[in-house]
C-alpha cells in the first residue's frame, strides 16, 4: 500500500480522491499517515499536521452518541479544503471508516468529490466497501490493502456458501424452501458478521447481473455443473428484465439497507423482506418460472 501510493505520487499520477478497501482501519490509517507525513515534508508523527483533518464518528471519542460520521463534519472538511495551506502546498482530508457516513453525509461528500479542489487530496479508509456509494466509488481510484489472508479466506468461503444458498431459494419452484430461506436471515442478530454476508451475497448477485448486461462473461466453474446453471438462470433473468441503470439502482438500495438499516428505522426482520422484495418481486424472478 504504502510503496503503491509513494510511486503514484512520484510519477505524477495521484488521483485527487481515494478509497482504502481493508480488513484493518487501523493499520491502513497508521500506513496511510505515514505516507501522508512523507509528502507533506512532516516528520513528527506524534503531532498532526496543520495541513491535513482526519474524520471520524464522534462517538469514537468518547464525547458524543453519534453513530455516523455527520453531514456537518463532511461540511467542516469541505471548509478546511477550502482554505489555504498553512505549512505546505497541499491539503488532505481522511475519512476514517467512511461505511459509517449516512446517506446525508455521503451525498456531501460525492460534491466534494465532483469537483475536489486544487492540490487536495481526500481519502476514504473502509472495511466495507460494499456499503459505499456506487457513485462515490465512481469518483475514486480503488486501493486494496488486505492484512488477515487467512481471514479473508474464511469469509470468502462463507460468502459463498450463503451465495449459493440465495441463488437455491430464488430458483426454488416451492415456497417451502423460500420461506426457511426467510426465517433463517430474520433470526441473525442486527449487525452479524452473517446478516452482512447475507447482503453482500444480493449485491454479488445483482453485480454479476450488471457484467452481465454489459457483455462480461464470467469464467464457469465446471465442478458443479448444477449450480452455475442454476446460477446463470438467475442471472440471466435478472439482466433481461433491468436495464443497467435499474441493477445499479438495487445495489444501492440493498447496500442503503444493508448498512444504515438503524438509520433508516428498520429492525433486521423488516430490512430482511425489504431486501428479499428488491432480490426477488422486483427483479420478477418467478414469473413464468419454468
Amino acid at each position: 500500500m504504502l510503496n503503491t501510493l509513494i510511486k503514484n505520487w512520484q510519477n505524477n499520477i495521484f488521483a485527487n480522491a481515494w478509497i482504502i478497501n481493508t480488513d484493518n482501519s487501523d493499520k491502513a490509517l497508521s500506513i496511510l499517515l505515514k505516507f501522508c507525513n512523507k509528502i507533506l515534508n512532516h516528520h513528527n508523527d506524534a503531532v498532526f499536521h496543520q495541513d491535513m483533518i482526519l474524520v471520524k464518528r464522534r462517538s469514537m471519542n468518547g464525547n458524543s452518541n453519534d453513530k455516523f460520521i455527520t453531514v456537518d463534519q463532511i461540511r467542516d472538511m469541505l471548509f478546511f479544503l477550502n482554505k489555504t495551506p498553512i505549512k505546505s502546498a497541499i491539503k488532505i482530508a481522511i475519512i476514517y471508516e467512511a461505511e459509517y457516513m449516512n446517506i446525508n453525509s455521503a451525498n456531501c461528500c460525492l460534491k466534494i468529490l465532483e469537483d475536489p479542489p486544487i492540490n487536495r487530496y481526500i481519502f476514504l479508509i473502509t472495511t466495507k466497501f460494499a456499503s459505499i456509494l456506487s457513485t462515490i466509488k465512481s469518483r475514486c481510484h480503488l486501493l486494496t490493502q488486505k492484512f488477515d489472508h487467512c481471514n479473508n479466506t474464511a469469509l470468502a468461503a462463507y460468502s459463498e456458501v450463503e451465495y449459493q444458498n440465495l441463488i437455491n431459494m430464488l430458483n426454488a419452484q416451492t415456497t417451502k424452501i423460500q420461506l426457511e430461506f426467510i426465517q433463517k436471515i430474520k433470526s441473525m442478530q442486527p449487525n452479524s458478521q452473517e446478516w452482512y454476508k447475507f447482503g453482500q451475497a444480493c449485491m454479488i448477485l445483482i453485480v454479476k447481473s450488471i457484467r452481465y448486461k454489459v457483455g462480461f462473461k464470467e469464467a464457469k466453474d465446471h465442478s458443479n455443473n448444477d449450480c452455475a446453471i442454476a446460477e446463470m438462470r438467475v442471472i440471466e433473468k435478472i439482466s433481461n428484465t433491468n436495464s443497467t441503470e435499474e441493477l445499479v439502482q438495487k445495489y444501492d438500495k440493498v447496500s442503503n439497507i444493508l448498512y444504515n438499516t438503524s438509520n433508516v428505522d428498520l429492525d433486521v426482520s423488516n430490512a430482511t423482506l425489504l431486501i428479499l422484495s428488491l432480490m426477488q418481486n422486483q427483479l420478477n424472478f418467478h414469473e413464468n418460472n419454468n
